[in-house]
């Protein structure tokens, strides 16, 4: 008994450009590519409370507005009137 004849030619030089192969490769690789040092700030930046589900869903079109973490937020402010009262009592308390 003999198989039936396949139609895949193994042989065959295949019929992706060097720009799709590229894009393919490109598209492969990215997942594996460890995130940028703006991406980890912007990560650590992000709200702590803000729901994770959101975020691996990865509904682009849903996507809530960037929220800055409150501690981040805080600090800034405390740092903020910390320097403005240096600068208030070094230079214009006289």
């Amino acid at each position: 008994m003999s198989q039936p004849h396949s139609s895949i030619d193994l042989l065959a030089v295949p019929t992706v450009t060097e720009e799709e192969m590229l894009g393919f490769l490109e598209e492969y690789c990215e997942k594996d590519a460890p995130p940028s040092p703006a991406q980890r700030l912007l990560a650590w930046l992000r709200d702590p409370f803000e729901s994770d589900r959101e975020l691996e869903a990865g509904n682009e079109g849903q996507k809530e507005r960037y929220r800055l973490n409150p501690l981040c937020v805080s600090l800034g402010i405390f740092l903020l009137i910390a320097f403005a009262n240096f600068i208030y009592f070094s230079f214009w308390s006289h």
